[in-house]
């Protein structure tokens, strides 16, 4: 196990899909290192200590079939069919336990083309986990936050639901309630430190990197 490399590809990609970026060399050469990281259950994986940002194969599966469904060089499309249709098993079969987990497999099985029932079931669930005030906690037992809320309306956006839908716009109004006055969201670190802080300028010291996560989604 290369330490990062299905994180960082898997997100990476991502990114680099939703800004319209054109496969070329490198995202060919990368997106075959990603493949041949897939395991025999379906799944890829990624031991990562840094709650809730990664460590779940729900989570790096659903990322890998997105991006490999985009970058896999045209050449490898046999090879996909194939991945894509293990990975979707594992998908189908998969039990989240968080809301990440929940969120990941909504867009996974979405992008992975299974059928609406499935869709349908995977979001029922999740906004069966929405909280009275708007807002998803990323465990049943822990308060909203702007990670779990701003990550499960954008899965429950790219799944069909309308920005115009009761749940959605409880949700925004959440956000917007909880936004400090600096633009910034907050959220207090989970994460086991064994490295010394490295402040790169975002707000809130040695809670600045899952808060930044948290203000993107």
């Amino acid at each position: 196990e290369i330490g990062g490399f299905v994180t960082n590809v898997g997100y990476g990609l991502y990114s680099l899909a939703e800004s319209g970026f054109a496969p070329n060399r490198v995202t060919d050469a990368v997106a075959l290192c990603l493949a041949r990281e897939q395991q025999e259950n379906g799944s890829w994986i990624q031991s990562d200590f840094r709650p809730p940002l990664g460590g779940n194969p729900i989570v790096f599966t659903a990322l890998a079939l997105h991006d490999l469904g985009i970058y896999l060089p045209a050449g490898r499309r046999d090879e996909w069919k194939t991945r894509a249709a293990r990975g979707r098993e594992f998908l189908s079969k998969a039990q989240p336990a968080d809301t990440q987990e929940a969120v990941f497999l909504l867009m996974g099985l979405n992008w992975a083309g299974v059928s609406k029932t499935e869709v349908q079931a995977a979001r029922d669930r999740l906004l069966a986990w929405q909280r009275p005030d708007g807002g998803w906690g990323h465990k049943p037992a822990m308060s909203p936050d702007a990670y779990a809320t701003g990550q499960a309306l954008h899965a429950l956006y790219l799944a069909g639901m309308p920005v115009t839908h009761d749940a959605y716009r409880k949700g925004v109004q959440y956000l917007l309630r909880t936004q400090r006055e600096d633009g910034s969201w907050f959220m207090a670190t989970r994460a086991f430190g064994f490295q010394p802080h490295f402040d790169a300028g975002f707000p809130y010291g040695d809670s600045q990197f899952i808060s930044a996560a948290a203000s993107s989604w």
